[in-house]
């Protein structure tokens, strides 16, 4: 038997990249997505490959290792952690973290740090982006990143995540510290992870590609300590319950003696 384990959608996804993958995935034995919210789009497609209508699917809800992450992890407290956010991912393209750049300069009155975890082609475009809009100050570019304790050190300053672009396993690994997070509004554009995410309820959304849209949020996101107390308890418990690779192993175990 052959398991059919991947994404129904993500970030870079076409229509035709979505039904050359249906009709794969009709010559396994049964499919497991990443999300509930997978699942639930698959079923919806009536035009489906007949094959693949009474094969048998599941989600895992794409997580993290949580054990680690709770041994480090410091309790929240929005006042004493101030307004410093965390980025943590690669920087393969400027649109990552530009537009929050941006957004920073554009709201100096409001005391925004930003920690910058993760290297790539783009860091240097970046930094020099930095020193054009003269926010130099405001930013912490630590590079590539794996250790956990030295990732721990970073997101326990933090009192919340940001993400300019498609968001992925970084959303979950951001909540896992227990961070609410502040992500563009189309989840369209995300990929599966975004089902952890609920507006007002973990985090904020802004419109996406719009520095100023994004600016305001952060200026929203920052007015009240006690709702971002709250959206941290959230966050853990979304990842807590479901987003972990605990709960993976479960819902594949039970699907595979299914």
């Amino acid at each position: 038997p052959v398991v059919w384990w991947g994404h129904f959608w993500s970030a870079t996804s076409s229509r035709f990249g979505l039904w050359t993958r249906l009709f794969l995935m009709q010559f396994s034995s049964g499919v497991i997505l990443y999300t509930k919210d997978e699942v639930r789009k698959f079923r919806a497609i009536k035009a489906r490959p007949s094959k693949l209508v009474k094969k048998p699917v599941t989600f895992l809800s794409n997580g993290v290792c949580i054990e680690p992450i709770k041994a480090l992890r410091k309790p929240f407290d929005a006042v004493s952690r101030g307004c410093n956010l965390l980025f943590i991912g690669r920087l393969d393209n400027d649109q990552r973290i530009a537009v929050v750049l941006k957004a920073i300069a554009l709201q100096r009155e409001l005391p925004v740090n930003l920690h910058v975890i993760g290297g790539g082609l783009a860091l240097e475009n970046l930094k020099e982006q930095a020193r054009d809009l003269e926010i130099t100050d405001r930013i912490k570019w630590y590079g590539p990143v794996t250790d956990e304790k030295n990732i721990a050190e970073v997101a326990n300053q933090c009192s919340g995540f940001v993400f300019g672009d498609s968001v992925g396993l970084s959303l979950i690994q951001a909540m896992a510290y227990g961070l609410p997070s502040v992500i563009h509004n189309n989840r369209r554009l995300h990929n599966p992870e975004i089902a952890a995410f609920q507006n007002g309820v973990t985090g904020l959304s802004f419109e996406r590609d719009c520095s100023n849209s994004l600016g305001f949020t952060l200026k929203d996101f920052f007015s009240s300590s006690e709702r971002l107390n709250q959206m941290s308890k959230n966050c853990i418990e979304v990842v807590r319950k479901q987003f972990n690779t605990k709960a993976m192993e479960r819902q594949f175990v039970d699907f595979i003696e299914e």
